[in-house]
């Protein structure tokens, strides 16, 4: 499947980004397209190239879902058919493929693996259908004609049968139920676990789960009504194990028999992708609705596409009032330009990561200090298709920041003025403590002289001193108090903080 010509019809610009960002994804894949929003759209471009493969959403601005595939079936009967619809609407995607579509694809649970085997088993179901159909009517014909052109393209009808990458199974259908089997495929006969004779010798119902047993009969009024049908059930292998399979039957006459074609994919692989894809986004759901800081993707307009429910004690807006709000109605005119400016610059220099700070004025009516950090992402082109950021409330944070600086600047100060106070009390204390030194030796002078009455001056000058000095240790005393009593202060603020 190489370089294909795709012709995609979807009106929701979104959707259509969705698919193209999947394309992308796929490893070695090649491929152009063309876009039509209407249905008339389509078939002209239709009319004027040769597509490999037409992807198309139901519901269009001048089609409906009814008229839609009408259409579709009409123009591109000669194509592969691959119908988008959601999930809460999967039963229109069978429904789909009951009317002729390949396959459908649910949109909430689009991913690459997925859509490359979709489109793949697409295309080769399409291509087996129209050489089965082609092999089919030529088989028909010639039953009639000529029995020797019978046998010829019979030979070639049983290469492509046991070649198949589908299990196949022929049988007659009466209205009592199917009969025995006619022919079945050699893939059919491994992936049952029996051999040719054995499976001959059974029965659709002998290779039914009971709940396929169960829908049967519905199965069967369809295949009368409709001459065909599609529908998902579970086969009885040999061993006893369960196949999973989507079965296309139809309904023609075989040598004025009523018989019945059904082939059978295998979809296990798919039912496990599409588990992975269902855990994987629950994973994903229940990381991003519990976290504390908002996550948000915004599209290219500044239109809020996804919130989480952290934005509501942020912010005090719910998540519903934020998605599909334009960022503007949020916040002032020259925060928008800022941020503006910070993408442009961001972009400019080759880069795509940001970070801000906002100041933002909550529901309430309170204001919140914002840090974001963002993420641009781009097409092929250049341009912004989406923006993917987180918001985290620093409003604490910086209330703390600026209370530590502020009690820093307190403790410096205090720490300066101990300082000055402490040279003044040394400068102070020096002089007494010169002047009792002075004295000491001119009283040890005057004991030797004999003079008392001098020596008597002498000492309580020295006392006069001594009391000064007594002083300035109780003011140093005080204020060593007074500091550690600050201190302590200080640190029972710190802990209540």
């Amino acid at each position: 499947m190489d370089n294909l010509k795709i012709l995609i019809i979807e009106d929701n610009t979104g959707d259509y980004r969705l698919l193209l960002e999947n394309l992308n994804d796929i490893a070695n894949f090649r491929y152009s397209n063309d876009r039509a929003i209407r249905i008339s759209e389509a078939i002209e471009l239709g009319k004027k190239n040769d597509y490999d493969i037409i992807i198309s959403d139901l519901s269009l601005p001048d089609s409906d879902y009814d008229n839609t595939l009408n259409q579709l079936t009409k123009h591109f009967s000669h194509l592969p058919l691959v119908v988008l619809t959601g999930s809460y609407s999967e039963e229109l995607g069978v429904e789909a493929i009951k009317r002729g579509v390949q396959d459908y694809i649910l949109k909430d649970e689009m991913e690459c693996g997925l859509l490359h085997k979709i489109l793949l088993y697409a295309i080769e179901r399409k291509h087996h259908e129209e050489d089965l159909k082609s092999y089919k009517d030529e088989l028909e014909l010639k039953v009639l004609e000529r029995t020797r052109e019978l046998k010829k393209n019979e030979r070639k009808f049983k290469k492509l049968f046991n070649n198949a990458s589908d299990l196949i199974f022929l049988h007659e259908i009466r209205p009592e139920g199917p009969g025995k089997f006619i022919e079945v495929n050699d893939t059919a006969c491994e992936k049952l676990g029996y051999s040719r004779e054995e499976l001959l010798e059974k029965t659709v119902a002998d290779i039914s789960s009971p709940h396929s047993l169960e829908i049967q009969d519905g199965v069967i009024k369809d295949l009368l009504d409709k001459r065909i049908t599609t529908f998902e059930t579970h086969q009885l292998k040999k061993d006893g194990s369960l196949l999973p399979v989507e079965v296309h039957a139809h309904v023609f006459k075989l040598e004025e028999k009523r018989v019945v074609l059904s082939i059978c994919r295998d979809i296990t692989e798919r039912l496990k992708s599409a588990k992975r894809i269902r855990d994987s986004e629950r994973m994903y759901r229940l990381l991003a609705d519990n976290t504390v800081d908002c996550i948000w993707v915004m599209n290219k307009d500044g239109v809020f596409e996804y919130v989480n429910p952290a934005i509501t004690s942020i912010s005090g807006y719910t998540a519903n009032e934020w998605i599909g709000v334009n960022i503007a109605d949020h916040i002032d005119s020259k925060d928008i330009q800022t941020i503006d400016d910070l993408i442009f610059n961001t972009l400019r220099e080759g880069k795509k990561q940001f970070k801000y700070n906002l100041e933002f004025k909550k529901k309430n009516g309170s204001k919140a200090l914002l840090e974001n950090t963002g993420k641009i992402l781009l097409d092929d082109n250049g341009n912004i298709m989406t923006i993917q950021g987180v918001t985290r409330d620093i409003t604490q944070r910086r209330l703390m920041e600026m209370e530590q600086k502020a009690l820093l600047e307190e403790l410096q100060k205090a720490h300066n003025e101990l300082e000055s106070f402490v040279q003044t009390l040394y400068h102070e204390m020096q002089t007494p403590l010169s002047t009792i030194g002075g004295y000491l030796d001119i009283i040890n002078e005057t004991m030797d002289d004999g003079d008392i009455n001098a020596a008597k001056i002498y000492v309580e000058v020295i006392k006069s001193a001594a009391t000064k000095i007594s002083q300035e240790s109780k003011k140093l005393g005080r204020a060593i108090r007074d500091d550690s009593e600050s201190h302590e202060e200080g640190d029972h603020l710190k802990v209540t903080r």
